[in-house]
C-alpha cells in the first residue's frame, strides 16, 4: 500500500569492517639508499598499489612498525605525505628500527596518534609500543602494559584487536627469535584474561604467521620489501613477492584475514648490503 513502510526482508545484514595492514617499511634517507638492493620507498607504494586496486578500499591503514630503516625526520615526513593523500585513517605504531619520538613530531600528528586506539564499530583497535632503544628485540614496559588494560577495561567496544610490531610467540626462524618480544608471557596473560581480545597483529618477521593462541588468533605478515626465509637458523632471505594482510573484522567478533603478495623483488637483491639488514 504507497505510503506504508517497509521492512527489509531475509536476514539481517552484517557490517565487516576492513583493515589494511602494513609493515616493515623500512624507508631511508635520503630516499635514493637502497636495503639489501631494494628501493624501499618505491616497493612500499607498489605494495599499497596493489593493495588498493584489490577490491574494497580498508576503513583503516595499518602500519605495524619498522617504517624508517633511518629514522630522520624526513622519512616520516615523507611518509605522512603519502599518508595523507588517501581516504582513509592511519594508525602506525613503531619498531625497533623507528625513534617514536620524531614518529611522534612528524608522522602523525592528529588524534589517530603514533601508538593509539581507534573504533570500528564493535571493534577497538589498540596500537602498543614494543620497541626499545637501540635494541632489535622488543620490551612493553610496564606503563604501556598499564595503558593497554585500561584501554581493554574501559572499552565499551565488545571485541579487541591488538597491534605491536615484535611477535610474542617464537617463529620457527632461531636467527629472528632472538629478537623478538622479551616479555611476551605478561602481554599473552593480559590478552587472554580478556574476554574481549579475538586477535593480535604484527610485523618484525618479515614473512606470514597465523596460528591460535587458545582462542586469539596471532597473526604476523610479510614486509613491503625483503622477506626472510621461514625456519631459517641464521640470516636468509626468502625469494617471496612483498606482501600485505587483509583483517575483516566481522560484527559478530571473528576475525578473517588474508595474506596476498605483491611485487617480485628478486632483480633488485643485493647481498653485499646484508650486514645491515641483519637485525630484523
Amino acid at each position: 500500500m504507497a505510503g506504508q513502510d517497509l521492512m527489509p526482508s531475509g536476514p539481517p545484514q552484517h557490517r565487516a569492517y576492513r583493515i589494511l595492514q602494513l609493515t616493515d617499511l623500512h624507508l631511508r634517507d635520503p630516499a635514493e639508499r637502497t636495503l639489501l638492493g631494494v628501493d624501499t620507498e618505491e616497493s612500499f607504494l607498489q605494495t599499497l598499489a596493489c593493495a588498493l586496486h584489490d577490491g574494497a578500499p580498508p576503513d583503516l591503514l595499518l602500519l605495524t612498525g619498522d617504517l624508517a630503516e633511518d629514522p630522520s625526520p624526513h622519512c616520516y615526513q615523507r611518509l605522512q605525505a603519502q599518508l595523507q593523500r588517501l581516504p582513509f585513517p592511519s594508525l602506525c605504531i613503531p619498531g625497533n628500527h623507528d625513534d617514536p619520538k620524531i614518529m611522534a613530531q612528524h608522522l602523525m600528528s592528529d588524534e589517530k596518534g603514533i601508538v593509539s586506539h581507534y573504533q570500528l564499530g564493535p571493534w577497538k583497535l589498540v596500537g602498543i609500543n614494543s620497541a626499545r632503544p637501540d635494541l632489535p628485540s622488543g620490551l612493553i614496559c610496564q606503563d604501556e602494559l598499564t595503558r593497554l588494560r585500561l584501554i581493554i577495561d574501559q572499552a565499551q567496544e565488545p571485541y579487541a584487536l591488538i597491534a605491536l610490531h615484535h611477535h610474542p610467540v617464537e617463529s620457527g626462524s632461531p636467527w629472528m627469535d632472538r629478537m623478538r618480544l622479551m616479555n611476551s608471557k605478561d602481554l599473552l596473560n593480559l590478552v587472554t584474561e580478556s574476554p574481549k581480545v579475538r586477535g593480535l597483529v604484527f610485523g618484525h618477521i618479515h614473512q606470514e604467521m597465523d596460528l591460535l593462541w587458545g582462542a586469539i588468533r596471532l597473526l604476523g605478515t610479510p614486509s613491503t620489501c625483503v622477506q626472510f626465509a621461514p625456519g631459517a637458523d641464521v640470516f636468509k632471505l626468502d625469494q617471496k613477492p612483498t606482501g600485505y594482510r587483509w583483517l575483516i573484522l566481522n560484527d559478530q567478533g571473528n576475525i578473517d584475514s588474508i595474506v596476498v603478495r605483491a611485487i617480485d623483488l628478486d632483480d633488485q637483491i643485493c647481498l653485499t648490503e646484508r650486514q645491515e639488514s641483519a637485525n630484523g
